[in-house]
């Protein structure tokens, strides 16, 4: 029996974009306020509407010469394309809209929310995106420079948790250094008992050069990148006392008790005992975690 349903001519202008003839579908398309596209399969540019060449800055010839993935910034680029291929084979695999980044003629970053429709039978794809509102914007940059801020800081803190964990070490060999040094004053007599002043002086200058250039480092590290703990720990707590406010620092850096003896030079007992002061002095529980407490401080 012969079918009466009409033969489709793709070459012609009854070309059928998802129900529409070619001429309709111009129409609507080019008339729409929304911003609007027609990508080739290469990412050309097949069509583009007035209000995509205003959200992007460039005109019709400009564009006609483009591919679309000129637009879009680099951290997306490989991701569109991958999508590009794979949406011809299964269009209904992937998500029909989501958020894209793209610089416009200016070279300015832009944010807009992308809508994705198939042209299956040429196998071509309707882009229509809305650019988002500049406080959009820059609440999203503000959140980029943020994470980025958050990630140095993140940096910064382990490389100063490996500078204490070295400093440690020639904190290890200075006590052993100053204890060669006492047997030696021990064992001065007669004419060398002379030796002895300096023979101390030289221990208290190395004791001292471990305490002063770690705490130096130190401070200069948390005022730089955590002004907000000092300031948040002595506003709930105003009566903690230096040794306490560098005690709850090396915790804050999540170092152990084993290397917070080595650090400032003390017995692991006195550490621990110190501790418990600090805990107390804070008015925290049994249950409550130290440490957990002292890295909250960070985000208050």
């Amino acid at each position: 029996m012969k079918s009466n349903k009409p033969k489709l001519d793709i070459s012609t202008e009854q070309t059928i974009y998802n129900g529409l003839s070619e001429p309709r579908f111009d129409g609507m398309f080019y008339n729409n306020s929304t911003a609007a596209a027609v990508i080739n399969q290469d990412t050309t540019f097949d069509k583009v509407n007035e209000a995509f060449c205003k959200a992007v800055g460039y005109t019709r010839e400009e564009l006609m010469s483009m591919k679309w993935t000129q637009l879009v910034t680099e951290d997306i680029r490989e991701s569109l394309l991958e999508k590009n291929e794979k949406r011809v084979e299964d269009p209904k695999s992937f998500t029909d809209d989501y958020e894209i980044t793209f610089y416009n003629k200016k070279g300015e970053k832009q944010y807009a929310q992308m809508a994705v429709s198939f042209l299956p039978l040429l196998k071509k794809r309707l882009l229509g995106f809305l650019v988002t509102t500049n406080q959009k914007r820059i609440l999203r940059e503000i959140e980029e420079k943020s994470a980025m801020l958050q990630k140095e800081v993140t940096l910064k803190d382990i490389e100063i948790t490996n500078y204490l964990l070295k400093l440690t070490n020639n904190n290890k060999l200075g006590d052993q250094i100053c204890l060669k040094l006492k047997k030696i004053g021990d064992q001065l007599s007669g004419d060398n008992i002379s030796l002895l002043p300096d023979i101390n002086e030289i221990i208290r200058d190395v004791e001292f050069y471990h305490k002063s250039s770690f705490w130096e480092t130190l401070d200069e590290h948390f005022i730089r990148t955590h002004p907000e703990f000092t300031k948040n720990l002595l506003a709930k707590h105003p009566t903690i006392t230096p040794a306490e406010m560098k005690l709850a620092t090396l915790l804050s850096l999540q170092l152990n008790t084993k290397d917070i003896a080595n650090v400032m030079i003390q017995g692991y007992d006195s550490i621990r005992v110190s501790r418990t002061r600090l805990r107390k002095k804070l008015g925290l529980s049994n249950g409550d975690n130290l440490q957990a407490y002292l890295l909250s401080l960070f985000n208050q």
